[in-house]
């Protein structure tokens, strides 16, 4: 297997607000649409005809009677002809999509990648049906069952039947899906009481309530996410200078008008070239150290002290 070619950046993120409400009044597309172009929008500079590469997580047909969404889905957002890989792998789609993704920008294939998972109750499909086609058997449904309450009872039985009581560990995933949820404003829980630890752990800490919804990140080579971060994102350079340039470059930015850590860069490299060629850089530095300030009104009025050379020669 050769190795990856990129490293991978997150640079734009989007979701549906209280994902765990139903939301009746929209279908799946509408869910898909509205985190998806927040996703982008929120990569400044991008628009959809940028994605070169989508990747989309479901329930399956279970949930709108159609297999190969990948052609719909490149069709309702206008990223077509990029392709779109549908993922059916249950509750760990999200999961899936995004290793998914990541595998394809790191890969060098495909620059821009939008990954998507989403989760509806149904649009095209009865609940009886919804329910039959959820679980094991055919009658399953006359008992209100579901896969979730499948597994709810899976996850009893086996904590049971090998002789584990300790749902520790079922209560601390629950509680950390508490506390994020309590620091997200679009989360159902956000701004609620948290339980306490103690009362998540016990059998009942296996079940999870389904809700409706979709988020939506772009992916990126982090070579490439530094012209869509935020200007204050850290950037590593190694750059060569002669001494013309250094010395250009110290009377640009070691004056105090220059942005602070900029400035802040330019006075510790010139406080490493003085050692090493003490007559060249002595005075050195912003404009006012060896002769009027430039700056006219915009002046600081507070001038650096002055360097005669002609002290120097003697």
């Amino acid at each position: 297997m050769s190795e990856f070619k990129h490293k991978v950046a997150i640079v734009g993120i989007g979701s549906t607000a209280r994902p765990g409400n139903i939301h009746p009044t929209k279908t799946w597309k509408d869910l898909v649409a509205d985190a998806a172009y927040e996703a982008i929008e929120d990569a400044k500079g991008m628009s959809p005809r940028d994605i070169d590469g989508a990747v989309i997580a479901y329930h399956g047909e279970g949930v709108n009677e159609q297999g190969g969404i990948g052609g719909s889905v490149a069709d309702l957002l206008g990223i077509a002809p990029a392709p779109v890989f549908p993922h059916c792998m249950n509750c760990a789609g999200g999961a899936v999509a995004l290793n998914t993704g990541w595998d394809m920008v790191a890969s060098g294939k495909y620059k821009r990648v939008l990954v998507m998972g989403f989760d509806k109750e149904g649009d095209n499909i009865n609940y009886t049906e919804n329910i039959n086609i959820s679980f094991d058997t055919e009658y399953d449904y006359v008992f209100g069952f579901r896969h979730r309450d499948g597994f709810e009872l899976m996850s009893n039985y086996y904590m049971q039947h090998y002789g584990y009581t300790d749902y520790k560990a079922y209560g601390a995933h629950s509680w950390q899906c508490h506390w994020y949820g309590r620091r997200n404003p679009k989360a159902t829980t956000y701004g609620k009481p948290m339980p306490a630890r103690e009362s998540l752990e016990h059998p009942g800490s296996c079940y999870s309530i389904m809700g409706e919804g979709c988020a939506a990140a772009v992916l990126v080579p982090a070579e490439d996410a530094r012209y869509l971060l935020p200007n204050a994102a850290e950037t590593k350079i190694v750059i060569t200078m002669n001494v013309r340039e250094l010395l250009h470059f110290f009377e640009l930015r070691c004056c105090n008008r220059a942005q602070w850590e900029i400035r802040d860069l330019a006075w510790k490299m010139l406080e490493l070239a003085r050692p090493t060629a003490p007559y060249i850089f002595a005075d050195a530095g912003a404009p006012c150290v060896h002769g009027t300030c430039p700056e006219g009104k915009m002046t600081c009025g507070n001038p650096f002290a002055r360097v005669d050379r002609a002290t120097l020669d003697q």
